[in-house]
């Protein structure tokens, strides 16, 4: 996949800010959207394979339809990287944002203005008209932000960063008291920092949409808000730990 950030990339505090922001979008969409992962496309591979071997055909497709859009997301932020700039400044981060804020914007007020606040079932029209706006938004964000302080991170969907911190341990303990075994730690603190940052958000998510459904979304929008504000300036390039 294109790298959107240059060899240092951007400030740890943004993945700190978006991770939590997915995870809460994960959370609300698996509660609002009959059981599916709007993010984590992994755990939709696994249930359309289940869904198509007991022939399934109906919930295979409610499985199979998030992975596509998931797809065609991440081409069409992959297109504006690549027309705009590869690395990760003011002209490539803030289009890419906008566009998932509007995104979540529309699930949130479609889900409430439309659909008065109802949970989707599986294979419903309702299904159908939102699940776009939350899979598309997720699959931005996975193209948006790829590199923090010199570390790889993944701020839309985490096995990766609990398979790097399970790698860092073993760096960390086999170079103790070594520039290696620091930096080791260094990409801990980072990997496992967007990890539990990401698990906060789906607490808190899966906590209001139990209250609010659809309005709940409007915690991300603030987040993301916020991000748009700091983060408007070309992120600058941090030095890595010996």
């Amino acid at each position: 996949m294109t790298d959107t950030t240059g060899a240092s990339g951007a400030p740890a505090p943004l993945a700190y800010l978006l991770a939590p922001v997915a995870g809460f979008v994960d959370a609300v969409g698996f509660i609002t959207l009959a059981g599916i992962f709007v993010a984590n496309m992994s755990g939709n591979t696994v249930r359309f394979a289940v869904d198509v071997g007991e022939g399934e055909w109906s919930d295979a497709l409610t499985r199979g339809v998030p992975i596509l859009l998931f797809v065609v997301g991440v081409a069409f932020a992959i297109g504006v990287v690549s027309a705009i700039g590869r690395r990760l400044t003011s002209s490539t981060l803030t289009p890419l944002l906008v566009v998932e804020t509007v995104l979540i914007a529309g699930f949130m007020l479609v889900g409430t203005l439309v659909y008065d606040g109802r949970l989707s079932t599986a294979s419903s029209a309702q299904f159908y008209v939102l699940i776009p706006f939350a899979v598309v938004a997720m699959a931005i964000q996975t193209v948006t932000l790829r590199r923090v302080a010199g570390v790889p991170v993944q701020t839309a969907y985490v096995t990766s960063m609990l398979a790097f911190v399970g790698e860092e341990a073993v760096e960390a303990v086999a170079g103790r008291g070594t520039p290696r075994g620091v930096e080791a730690r260094r990409r801990i603190k980072i990997h496992g920092g967007v990890w539990l940052a990401y698990l906060a958000g789906g607490g808190v998510g899966a906590f209001l949409a139990h209250k609010a459904e659809y309005m709940a979304l409007a915690v991300p929008l603030a987040v993301l808000a916020i991000v748009l504000v700091v983060f408007r300036k070309p992120a600058r390039p941090e030095a890595s730990a010996p």
